[in-house]
Parts: C-alpha cells; structure tokens; sequence
C-alpha cells in the first residue's frame, strides 16, 4: 500500500447530525470517486478509513496516494469536496484489529 512514492492523507469534513446511512453513503461515493478520478489524474489513491467523530462533527477520511492533487480530485469526483486535507500523515492500520 505505502511507497516512497505514495504517502498517507488526511482529509476532514464538517458534517453536523450524520447519520450511520450517510456515513456509508460517503464511503461508497469516496470508492467510486478516487476510482474515477484515477482516468483524470494517473492513478488512484486508495481509501483506507473513513472515521466519524460525532461529538466534533467531523468525519475524516486516510487515503494513501502519490499526491494530494490525486485525493483532492477522487473527493471532488465524490461529491464530497474535501474540506481540509493534512499532508504527512503517518499511519498504522492493525488489519487484524479491524471488524
């Protein structure tokens, strides 16, 4: 997943009152957006969380990707144009600790 030429991208969105329907909704529009724009932009990042803090209101999405103009174009593709996005993130993602 992760390269020297791929990095790991944070991006936020403020969603005030979601629900568990529009929090699938968004991950089903960010997979079929960051495929979309691979035709755009060269190659696609790859979604690999979508977290929701509703206390914060917040939902943030980690993608990893060769550039943040690539995420910003797979969200925008979306439907859901990225609100905030935060370059070098760095990640550790237990597969066997997700459900």
């Amino acid at each position: 997943m992760w390269t020297e030429e791929c990095g790991y991208y944070l991006v936020e969105w403020y969603r005030p009152e979601f629900t568990a329907h529009d929090l699938d909704a968004i991950v089903a529009g960010l997979s079929g957006g960051a495929i979309a724009s691979a035709t755009d932009s060269g190659s696609a990042p790859t979604l690999i969380a979508v977290l929701a803090a509703p206390a914060d209101e917040v939902v943030y999405g980690l993608f990893a990707a060769a550039s943040p103009d690539s995420v910003i174009a797979a969200c925008a593709h979306a439907g859901t144009p990225a609100e905030r996005l935060t370059s070098g993130v760095d990640a550790r993602i237990l597969e066997s600790q997700v459900r």
